[in-house]
């Protein structure tokens, strides 16, 4: 990224914002459990159990999407907070059907959070 327009500034890594990390960590989620971890993100879409047992191991990810880190490097160029929150909607380990409620209990729990 270029955030003075001039100098390319590298990320290995976005820290979520930690007072919106405590607030998300205290606001009860009623439709599983709720953990604090590190979203891989990448622009790809990978459904390959040694590729993705790869980046866990390697990165430490607890799971993966393909846009968190955009989001958080659009939230580092305009100074802002950002934390990234996922509802897993489906997992090659556990769960690989689609479960399309995912995102309604995701856009509630955003809103709980917002209200503490």
């Amino acid at each position: 990224m270029r955030l003075d327009g001039k100098e390319r500034v590298v990320f290995e890594k976005f820290p979520g914002d930690p007072d919106a990390m405590k607030t998300a960590l205290e606001t009860p989620y009623k439709n599983g459990r709720l953990i604090k971890g590190v979203v891989g993100t990448a622009f790809e879409f990978n459904k390959e159990i040694d590729r993705l047992l790869w980046v866990r191991k390697t990165f430490g990810t607890s799971s993966e999407d393909m846009e968190s880190a955009y989001a958080a490097g659009v939230a580092v160029a305009f100074k802002t907070r950002f934390l990234a929150v996922r509802i897993i909607s489906d997992s090659e380990f556990n769960a690989p059907q689609l479960q399309r409620i995912s995102g309604d209990y995701c856009a509630a729990f955003v809103v709980d959070m917002i209200r503490e």
